[in-house]
């Protein structure tokens, strides 16, 4: 959820429509939980993985 929010606080419409909180960094936030999140992932089910490398995915999408 914060890859994808994170996504959205770069787009231009969404920023004129919405009320962003001062110091909001949804992508800094979530890096930090999928860095902790990552061993755990990979010791995981193949189900805890997937959804981890989803998130990741989202995550480095819009990496500009």
């Amino acid at each position: 959820m914060l890859c994808r929010l994170a996504t959205l606080h770069t787009d231009p419409d969404y920023r004129g429509a919405v009320v962003i909180a001062g110091g909001a960094d949804h992508r800094a936030e979530a890096s930090r939980i999928l860095a902790a999140e990552s061993a755990r992932a990979r010791a995981g089910t193949p189900s805890a993985a997937a959804a981890y490398g989803l998130a990741l995915r989202d995550l480095l999408r819009d990496v500009r």
